[in-house]
């Protein structure tokens, strides 16, 4: 099997840079502020970047690289790698937005994950075949190369085809600037009849192929890069990736948990972990909306990630 690297988006929304650039980009417009678009909000850390990495260490001891993208940012990490990943620190690489936007430095700052998507396949020495996580995505159990591409290394993609028309007749995308949204602008883009409905999951991805892209169509990349906050005119590059590479083998997304706490749910947490736990095949899960969580929620996840780390040694 060829080298996989990783890749994930980060940022501390909170560090005083950032929320300067923020405010200096956001004053154009009050609907900029809204946290579906660029509201600060959405750059909140809290510190999902941990589980991240430290199940990528532990679970896919195959990945070569961990490449993790900055706007000029440290993820503070190296205590955790120290303590529990010593022999892992040096896999771990921060790459600054400035990289991936060589020769495209006029889009920064960028505040927007459609952009920031849209280059991550310029880091330099990336390997062929990588995996996309967003850093609130993380690995629940040991996985192997042939759960992310298949023998033949083509990347295998989870996610469910609706169809368009279908979808749009019974509004099954609400209004607004979501994930989905930008998900059906994919398909849009290029007359497809099916929308790839992903899972909040890790993206096996190429590296030729969002090249090949991008380069027989500049404007999308310049659609996508142009606004520093989300926009409704954008898409989403890896499903755009999976409508157009040939070949792309496509998987259920049954392999996964998905957490969405917020504070007016009473024992949500029990609850989703009891499910996680009744799962046999459960390879991957996404904590989304961290910051709702109260205290006691937040150790009751942190306990139950880090038995599901443990328990690979045992």
């Amino acid at each position: 099997m060829k080298p996989i690297d990783a890749v994930i988006l980060w940022v501390d929304g909170s560090d005083p840079a950032i929320v300067s650039k923020h405010k200096q980009y956001s004053v154009e417009s009050s609907e900029l502020k809204r946290n579906d678009i660029g509201g600060i909000a959405r750059y909140t850390d809290n510190r999902e970047i941990e589980y991240c990495v430290s199940s990528i260490l532990t679970f896919a001891p195959f990945i070569r690289n961990i490449f993790i993208i900055t706007d000029n940012q440290d993820p503070g990490l190296d205590d955790m790698l120290n303590t529990h990943f010593p022999d892992g620190k040096t896999s771990v690489k921060i790459i600054d937005h400035k990289v991936i936007f060589r020769d495209y430095e006029h889009f920064l700052p960028s505040f927007n994950t459609n952009s920031l998507e849209t280059m991550m396949w310029r880091i330099p020495n990336l390997s062929e075949q990588f995996v996309y996580f967003n850093d609130d995505v993380f690995l629940a159990a040991p996985t192997n190369e042939e759960d992310f591409f298949s023998k033949n290394g083509l990347p295998i993609g989870y996610w469910r085809p609706i169809n368009r028309r279908i979808a749009g007749m019974f509004n099954f995308f609400k209004k607004g600037m979501g994930f989905k949204h930008f998900i059906i602008n994919s398909a849009r883009m290029i007359n497809a009849d099916i929308i790839p409905l992903l899972g909040h999951t890790p993206m096996p991805l190429t590296r030729s192929g969002f090249k090949r892209i991008f380069e027989q169509h500049p404007e999308w990349m310049e659609l996508n890069l142009k606004d520093r906050f989300r926009n409704p005119r954008q898409f989403n590059p890896q499903a755009l990736y999976y409508l157009m590479e040939p070949n792309v083998r496509r998987d259920f997304i049954d392999l996964r948990i998905f957490f969405k706490p917020k504070a007016s749910k009473s024992g949500y947490m029990a609850r989703k972990i009891r499910q996680a736990d009744k799962m046999r095949h459960l390879l991957f899960g996404c904590i989304n909306s961290f910051e709702e969580c109260n205290e006691t929620e937040r150790q009751l996840f942190y306990s139950w990630f880090t038995k599901r780390l443990n328990n690979v040694y045992s």
